[in-house]
Order: C-alpha cells, then structure tokens, then sequence
C-alpha cells in the first residue's frame, strides 16, 4: 500500500469484478464500444444494466466520462461504474485523472480500477520493446494517480472525497511490479513537493 496526499493506493492481483468498491473504473470507445474481456465478465453478471447506461449517452468525446449506477443490490461488489472515453489519443495519465475526478464528483469513497490499455498495448510504439511499452503505461497510470490526488479542488477548501484507489491486475505479476515501482516514485516525488510547498528540505 503506497499513500499519496494521505490517500491509500494499492495494487493488487485478482478479478475486480469481484473486488469490493464503491465503483469501479473502465474505459470505452467513443463510440461506445465495449467488448473487452472485463465487459463480457460485466455482462455475465449483470446483463446490460451498466452498458445501457452508456448507450444512452450522446457525443462521447475522448477524456469524457459516464457514471452508471448499479442496481442497489447491497451483494454487488461494485456500486457504480464509471466509464472513461479512450481512443488513446489523450495521455493516459488525463484518462486517468478525468475518471477519478468524475468518481470523486460523484463521492464514492473506494475505487478500483484494471490495467488501462495494456490488453491491446493503444501506446507501444513501434521502437518499444513490450517491456518498454508495459512501464511507460504503468508511468502514466501512476501520473494520473498523482494528477488527481495533486489537483486543487473546484470548491475552494473541498478535499478529494477518495479514500482508497486500488489497481487490480488479472493474472500479470510482471505488471503489477511495474506498476507498484511507478507509484512508489510519484508517492516519493508527493512527499518531496510537499516539503518545498511548506518551506521544508531535507
């Protein structure tokens, strides 16, 4: 467990389907495409509730988001899903933040979130090696986590809503290294602003 501004991040492995949150984060196309392996798991559990939701939207551009709310049962492991429009033409670290913003928005005190882009690689670039590709998009969730957590609030003196944000990786330990190292960084870098902020140095 890492903390970044006194918030809990975490980085787990598991099925964040089944992993308890207020709600849970993923990405869609702007045309509202959604044929992942984790909507087909969504989709299996609860037929197309959360993905109407999204249909019904209008103009989804890339950055924008979509909040579906669940269907009240107190058994689901999730609350809410809170789509993100991702074409990869953004930074993934501002898909990122705009997701969290529109979750905190929202108040949802636990959020969990996959390994955005790795299931496709979206920003391998064709002189990156695999391993190359992996760590720069482990770089840029980490920088999203810092960009929202960083941010001053829309209400002046209103603090982030979130508590915990938890990254929940299938079956990718490697991944989950990656990932862990980079928000280890930016936790370092938090605490080495915070200090200038205040006027302290080491």
């Amino acid at each position: 467990m890492k903390k970044m501004n006194a918030k809990k991040v975490n980085v787990i492995q598991g099925d964040i389907t089944q992993v308890a949150s207020d709600a849970l984060i993923k990405s869609i196309s702007h045309c509202g495409w959604a044929t992942s392996n984790l909507d087909i798991a969504i989709k299996q559990q609860f037929g197309d509730h959360f993905h109407k939701q999204v249909e019904e939207a209008t103009s989804l551009k890339e950055g924008m988001t979509v909040v579906a709310h669940g269907t009240g049962n107190t058994d689901d492991s999730f609350a809410a899903i809170v789509f993100v429009v991702d074409d990869a033409t953004m930074p993934l670290s501002l898909i990122v933040c705009n997701a969290l913003s529109a979750a905190n928005r929202q108040g949802f005190k636990n959020v969990t979130l996959p390994a955005l882009r790795t299931g496709i690689l979206f920003s391998k670039k064709r002189e990156q090696t695999l391993q190359e590709a992996l760590a720069e998009i482990a770089n840029q969730l980490a920088d999203g986590v810092k960009a929202f957590l960083c941010q001053k609030s829309d209400i002046k003196g209103q603090k982030s809503g979130i508590e915990s944000i938890t990254f929940v990786i299938k079956n990718d330990p490697s991944f989950e290294a990656l990932l862990t190292e980079a928000l280890d960084r930016k936790a370092k870098e938090s605490e080495a602003e915070m200090r200038v902020w205040h006027g302290q140095s080491d």
